[in-house]
């Protein structure tokens, strides 16, 4: 995972827009404290991952996994978008 940085770039980014992105606790959590929360999931299926995904996981690229898609709501309007992928079978079963 040499591509990967524990914290993103924030060139020129408000403190606002950075706290969000580094949030260390639950993101659910914090959009409920702010306003009614809802969760819309967008697509939840099997499908092939991609590349750098196929790589972390440590799967072929031709290998089914469940993808799921999901945006989080506060108070009607889209503020998180979230993407998950996991092999569709456990390694080592």
């Amino acid at each position: 995972m040499t591509d990967w940085h524990r914290r993103p770039f924030f060139a020129g980014q408000r403190d606002a827009l950075r706290d969000w992105l580094c949030e260390p606790d639950s993101l659910t959590a914090r959009l409920r404290r702010r306003g009614v929360f809802r969760i819309v999931v967008l697509r939840q299926e099997l499908a092939r991952a991609n590349a750098d995904e196929c790589a972390v996981l440590g799967i072929s690229p031709r290998s089914p996994c469940w993808v799921r898609e999901v945006v989080l709501l506060c108070d009607g309007l889209p503020a998180i978008f979230a993407h998950t992928v996991l092999p569709a079978s456990p390694r080592g079963v």
